[in-house]
């Protein structure tokens, strides 16, 4: 695991597993074709390169009102998502 072996300040196996385990806890997007279609219908409409626009489909899929990126334009507004820079 990349986490307990490759960082500058590696997490214990203990730490890793339980951050997995916190995060295991929040609802999962599956990918399948319904999502990939409507990303790539995404891509035209809303000029976002196909990779976004399935982030942003899933974020929508998930009812989320924030979606946090420091790629996309901040304070862009999709349908009822607001894309927010967590580091400006």
């Amino acid at each position: 695991m990349v986490v307990t072996r490759k960082l500058p300040k590696p997490l214990s196996v203990d730490d890793a597993y339980n951050a997995i385990s916190d995060f295991a806890e929040y609802p999962l997007v599956q990918v399948d074709k319904f999502l990939i279609l409507r990303a790539i219908k995404r891509t035209s409409s809303d000029n976002v390169s196909f990779w976004d626009a399935l982030i942003i489909e899933a974020a929508l899929q998930s009812d989320c009102k924030i979606l946090l990126s420091e790629d996309m334009q901040t304070g862009r507004k999709i349908d009822e998502l607001t894309i927010e820079n967590p580091f400006s």
